[in-house]
């Protein structure tokens, strides 16, 4: 989708640290936090129980972990269409999004709010990467538009003076530009960076 002159943009950054979207008009749309951490823990309840090479996972359980991941996924659904309704509702007829196909990469890090579960594992769970599918796809029944972005250093550039450094985010949660200053939540400020790359020309030609 080309972005024409007079579209209404969002940009939305997608993480499950904090919030499963954050957009640029700073709002939020989160997950079922317990649910998701009541799979995350019959998950490696299972996989306990699988070191004895003997056992095999019963239909009860297996039927509850299905169960339970239909209903992070219907949610999730849920969420979306809420999301785009009241996009719909304030005008907006255009999103943008991280192209989050590439993957996640090889990640060590456990997950201190769900058991101590593998990152990687969780985003897995929550289905990160086919997100922007589902959004495309429930986002045409409300005639927004969907389009996607190169996602390298959205978390790291300041929308202010186009500084990229690692130096710039303090922390998981602060943005701080260590040129000119600019100070703004984390995820919003990945999330204008997003739009910027559909709404700014010189940006759109190289990273649409």
């Amino acid at each position: 989708y080309i972005p024409e002159a007079g579209d209404n943009l969002t940009g939305i950054d997608v993480n499950c640290k904090h919030n499963l979207f954050s957009l640029s008009n700073n709002t939020t749309y989160d997950y079922d936090r317990k649910l998701v951490n009541d799979f995350c823990k019959l998950s490696l309840e299972i996989d306990n129980l699988k070191s004895d090479k003997n056992y095999v996972v019963g239909k009860r359980k297996q039927c509850k972990l299905d169960v339970m991941k239909l209903k992070i996924i219907k949610r999730e659904q849920q969420m979306i269409a809420e999301m785009c309704k009241d996009l719909q509702s304030q005008g907006v007829n255009h999103i943008v999004m991280e192209d989050l196909d590439n993957g996640f990469g090889r990640c060590y890090v456990k997950d201190a709010d769900n058991e101590d579960i593998n990152h990687n594992r969780k985003v897995k769970f929550l289905g990160l990467s086919s997100l922007k599918q589902e959004v495309e796809h429930i986002a045409r029944k409300y005639d927004i538009a969907v389009s996607t972005v190169q996602p390298s250093y959205t978390s790291k550039m300041c929308p202010i003076c186009g500084c990229i450094e690692d130096e710039n985010r303090l922390n998981q949660e602060t943005f701080k530009c260590i040129e000119c200053g600019y100070e703004v939540n984390a995820d919003f400020n990945a999330a204008n960076n997003i739009k910027n790359r559909v709404s700014i020309t010189v940006l759109c030609n190289s990273l649409l």
